[in-house]
């Protein structure tokens, strides 16, 4: 009985106290304010991005090798049983051609290069030189032309003088229609530069409402941006708050189940020793008393009543129970309603933020069509101003014509005797009007070399890349002509001799009779199964060109999707994890698959590693994490990657302003785990802000 209450103090007091606890923890977590955003700072370092491949480790008992390109063999430098180590020239094929389409290449591009440099010289280029040589000749012979013209009417006006009269009036009216003429040219010049004028300010309004109203969008876009996020954030207070709530009702309500089981033990206990003791007063006291009853009377009395308190504390206690249950689905209740408001809310501002990002990509897409517009009128504009000069240019040169026609045609009035004088003066027209004609085509043509040289500039760029191209291919192809040894090894097989010619085609690699992928000058393909695959000659074979046995060296080979398998490359440097290693060791992508493996509808390529040397960590058919070192950039402007947050093709960072957080679109480079290069939209030593933990 000592024991049994010993028991019930010490329980009642821990139950008091778990509850207090609990509602203390509470309440102090509503009453604090949330922790202030962390930070950090942007600052210059180094990143390295790579692909991360899980893959499996086999022994690289052999590596086969087959030529990258065509051509002859040149050189065989090793033979069977020879040991070579990682990087021996094995054999290499006449690199003659290949050099000479290379230096052909360079040629071509030292040419494209020297005419992009005379075309992109501006007024110093040959063709507007010798464009410029013609005007000035022709200006030149206008003159003498017309100094013989007035020489030989000089000499003649006495005799036509008459004559004269009627040919100045004919000649008045020609003169005339060329002033004008020469007055509507010179308006449709003037109509055409307005017309120009208003076409540009025309496309630069455009231009200028589509900025304003991409601005309005974005900046739209981004205020839903820091609503969902500040919905988010609500949501997350809500269950945190709300769910410790419902946490310290269910401690209490255990605490209350605790004191009910306390109480009813006791009852238990208490029952059990009633019962005792009136079994015990029922022999002392019938059928006779003996000196033991009345004592009995008195302890089963005493029972009875402890019988009695403990059944009135459990009632209270199981009323208290029932009570802080309700409290629970009180705290419960609350807490569904706040999460449902809070989600209504996130739900809204998501519809706001999609709703603005559609709005947004419709404004841009009517402005572009505006501006489109825009330009599309204001060429049109100019289009028609420029007919109507051209339609006024040739009325004009028709006025010219007519005046020279009435200049021939009132001559023929002129005495028998004068006409020679008239010959003279025709002639000396026509060497003037010849004259006039070739400064006018000599203008033209330098008009037409001037409006060539951007777009001539732009053929000698376009021809340019396509040298360089041609320079590159030429490169590889060089590259690829010779057999270098990937790692240590003993030559096992020469499958080509001196002179031997060898095809173009596929080339590829396999270790141990994994096939991996087309590599140029590296190992050649062959099936898992250990079938034939197509070789240096284009055929299905077994033959490679030289075989070597690796018994010191591993491979690793892994799966990539097609996106990864762009950015991956023969020779990258690889780091690889085996399997409860603590150390990574380092290889090199020597083999990538031609073709893709498909299962469940989806399409991976493999990738094979290779590791030279003996390493105690790597064993057979263990699985290994290699990571594919695709871009390494140094010293340039870095976040950590928690930072980031994208929003379709977007990606922002937020940045503490006035202890706000405001979103900020950035450009990023390179990105590993840790830290993500930014090549615009901050500056070093700004900061911002990091995700927070969940």
């Amino acid at each position: 009985m000592a024991a049994r209450l010993r028991l019930r103090r010490w329980m009642l007091p821990a139950a008091a106290l778990l509850v207090v606890v609990t509602v203390g923890l509470l309440v102090s977590r509503r009453g604090t304010p949330p922790p202030a955003f962390r930070t950090a700072l942007v600052e210059r370092g180094t990143v390295i991005q790579t692909v991360d491949v899980t893959g499996t480790l086999q022994p690289a008992t052999e590596t086969d090798l087959d030529f990258g390109t065509g051509g002859h063999v040149a050189t065989v430098a090793v033979q069977a049983g020879q040991h070579v180590p990682a990087g021996t020239l094995l054999a290499n094929l006449d690199t003659a051609p290949v050099v000479a389409q290379l230096d052909q290449a360079r040629g071509s591009v030292a040419a494209a290069e020297a005419k992009l440099k005379l075309d992109a010289a501006g007024p110093y280029n040959g063709g507007e030189v010798t464009a410029e040589g013609a005007v000035s000749s022709a200006r030149g012979a206008v003159g003498p032309a017309q100094l013989n013209l007035d020489d030989t009417r000089q000499l003649g006006r006495e005799v036509i003088e008459a004559a004269q009269i009627a040919l100045q009036t004919a000649l008045a009216a020609a003169q005339g229609q060329i002033s004008a003429d020469d007055a509507t040219v010179t308006a449709d010049q003037r109509s055409l530069f307005d017309v120009r004028l208003a076409g540009q300010q025309a496309v630069a309004l455009a231009a200028a409402t589509f900025a304003q109203v991409q601005a309005q969008g974005q900046a739209a876009v981004a205020t839903a941006q820091v609503g969902t996020v500040s919905a988010r954030r609500s949501l997350d207070d809500v269950q945190r708050v709300d769910g410790a709530a419902v946490e310290a009702a269910r401690l209490q309500v255990a605490a209350a189940a605790a004191v009910v089981a306390v109480d009813q033990h006791a009852l238990q206990m208490d029952f059990a020793q009633l019962h005792q003791d009136q079994a015990r007063e029922s022999g002392d006291c019938h059928p006779t008393p003996n000196p033991n009853c009345q004592g009995d009377h008195q302890e089963v009395s005493a029972d009875q009543q402890r019988v009695n308190g403990d059944q009135q504390t459990l009632v209270k206690d199981e009323g208290g129970l029932e009570v802080d249950r309700t409290q629970v689905v009180q705290a419960l209740a609350r807490l569904q309603a706040d999460a449902g408001s809070a989600q209504q809310q996130l739900a809204t501002a998501e519809v706001q933020l999609r709703s603005a990002e559609v709005q947004l990509a419709a404004t841009l897409r009517q402005g572009q069509a505006q501006v489109a517009q825009a330009q599309a009128q204001a060429q049109s504009n100019i289009d028609g101003a420029e007919a109507t000069l051209s339609a006024a240019t040739i009325q004009l040169q028709n006025a010219r014509v007519a005046f020279t026609f009435a200049q021939q045609t009132n001559v023929n009035s002129v005495s028998q005797a004068q006409t020679r004088g008239v010959q003279g003066d025709h002639q000396a027209q026509a060497q003037v009007t010849s004259a006039t004609v070739q400064l006018q085509n000599s203008l033209a043509q330098l008009g037409a070399v001037m409006g060539a040289i951007p777009q001539q500039v732009a053929m000698d760029e376009a021809q340019v890349q396509a040298d360089q191209s041609q320079v590159v291919a030429a490169q590889d192809a060089l590259a690829s002509a010779a057999l270098i040894a990937p790692v240590d090894g003993v030559v096992e097989q020469v499958n080509v001799a001196q002179g031997q010619a060898i095809g173009g085609g596929n080339v590829s690699s396999s270790v141990a009779g994994v096939g991996t992928g087309a590599a140029a000058g590296a190992l050649a393909a062959t099936s898992a199964s250990g079938g034939p695959t197509a070789g240096n000659n284009g055929v299905a074979n077994l033959t490679h060109a030289i075989v070597l046995l690796t018994p010191t060296a591993f491979q690793v080979s892994g799966p990539v999707s097609d996106a990864q398998l762009q950015q991956i490359h023969l020779g990258n440097r690889v780091r690889v994890v085996p399997a409860g290693a603590s150390e990574q060791v380092d290889g090199t992508v020597t083999g990538i698959a031609p073709a893709a493996l498909h299962s469940t509808g989806v399409s991976t390529f493999t990738v094979t590693a290779t590791i030279a040397g003996g390493h105690p960590d790597l064993h057979p058919g263990a699985s290994a994490q290699m990571s594919v070192v695709v871009e390494e950039a140094a010293d340039v402007l870095t976040v950590p990657t928690s930072a980031l947050h994208t929003s379709g093709s977007a990606t922002y960072v937020l940045v503490p302003v006035d202890g706000r957080e405001v979103p900020r679109p950035v450009t990023v480079g390179a990105s590993d785990p840790v830290r993500t290069q930014i090549t615009s939209g901050l500056r070093a030593g700004d900061r911002v802000v990091l995700a927070k933990g969940r």
